[in-house]
């Protein structure tokens, strides 16, 4: 019996989507933790604590490598101007709700309950937008948010 051929299949296994993520989020994890923080409003008056993610290595990092997320806090992206936004969910291990806000703060686009770990899918601004506010899955649901609701930020 050759060793070389189970050699190489455990070999293969080690270098899997699922491991890699998990190496990626031991690394990852220690970044997440300076963020400033603020609030967001919901037209409902719903209080959402958020972290800030406003400079391009925050935006990029998000929520990844998060195991859970408290009922009523999550992340907002600032970025400098209105554009179309795209976000995915590579090593991202919970689902999410993604509202999308325009410079005004009004909803333009919810995605609700995103596939955690998927990286081939993307989810856009149907709109051009200035921020993305990302939510426990179910949120947007829950607080009954809708496109046109204006949210309002406070840091």
């Amino acid at each position: 019996v050759s060793l070389i051929p189970i050699s190489l299949f455990v070999g293969l296994l080690a270098l899997s989507p699922a491991q890699t993520e998990i190496n990626e989020c031991d690394s990852l994890q220690e970044l997440n933790t300076d963020l400033e923080t603020g609030q967001v409003q919901l037209e409902n008056g719903t209080i959402i604590s958020v972290e800030i993610a406003d400079t391009f290595e925050e935006r990029g990092r998000g929520l990844m490598c998060r195991s859970s997320l408290e009922g009523n806090s999550g992340m907002i992206f600032i970025f400098p101007e209105e554009q179309q936004l795209s976000f995915w969910m590579k090593n991202t291990l919970i689902p999410l709700d993604i509202i999308f806000l325009n410079s005004e703060f009004e909803v333009v686009s919810i995605h609700k309950n995103t596939t955690p770990l998927n990286d081939q899918k993307t989810y856009q601004s149907e709109l051009p937008a200035q921020y993305a506010l990302e939510l426990k899955a179910g949120s947007s649901t829950e607080n009954s948010l809708q496109i046109g609701d204006i949210v309002i930020f406070t840091n």
